[in-house]
């Protein structure tokens, strides 16, 4: 268990430091909308910057809180403000949580292309002759940008099961996952498919395949 939780900070660590470059003159307007552009001035509530258009100079001014973005200008880095966490609630169907599962994801937006974030779940089966309960805990990284993203997780599934007329076993597994998932840029409808090794301390493993739906916001 000490070795499982050391591997999950060190993980979460390591994606942390590697994600700390942010493009310079770069804007990114809510919605996913990149520009690289020349900054001319910025302030607390508004951005100007300009674009060429051949000899032409475009000039632009906007409100603060529809930049989405780390901009660096110079040697002053500028913090606008945005919102850091995006929050998901998903069904998944098979997975690491048996027939299916309710799960809650964090995410904090390290920049357009990369997100580390948390997730936990709960979930199971019932039936005449058995019955089987898993809990989900893992830290996971989103890829790429957009609304399209690789998901990579490393975590923890501990696992409840009760046959008729026996005693109540419990185990605990190593989880990898694996998936591709579908998220907009602020809220609405979400989608992922993943595939999710686990390898239990009893020496048993399973390959389960997992299918989710819900929403982010």
């Amino acid at each position: 268990m000490k070795s499982i939780a050391r591997t999950l900070t060190n993980t979460l660590l390591f994606f942390i430091f590697v994600s700390t470059l942010s493009a310079q003159d770069t804007l990114k307007l809510v919605g996913g909308e990149i520009k690289v552009v020349n900054i001319s001035t910025f302030n607390s509530e508004s951005i100007s910057f300009y674009e060429m258009d051949g000899e032409n100079k475009k000039e632009y001014t906007i409100p603060m809180n529809m930049v989405d973005q780390v901009i660096r200008f110079g040697n002053v880095k500028f913090k606008a403000p945005y919102k850091l966490a995006r929050h998901a609630i998903y069904l998944e169907l098979g997975g690491p949580g048996g027939f299916a599962s309710i799960n809650y994801d964090m995410r904090i937006r390290i920049n357009e292309k990369l997100g580390v974030g948390a997730r936990v779940g709960a979930g199971g089966f019932v039936s005449i002759l058995a019955s089987a309960s898993f809990s989900i805990m893992e830290v996971n990284m989103t890829l790429l940008r957009k609304n399209h993203y690789i998901v990579l997780g490393l975590g923890k599934v501990r696992l409840e099961s009760t046959l008729l007329f026996s005693e109540t076993e419990t185990k605990n597994g190593l989880l990898l996952d694996i998936g591709y998932r579908h998220m907009p840029p602020s809220h609405g409808f979400f989608f992922q498919a993943s595939i999710n090794p686990v390898f239990y301390n009893d020496g048993q493993h399973t390959l389960p395949i997992g299918v989710s739906f819900g929403f982010v916001f």
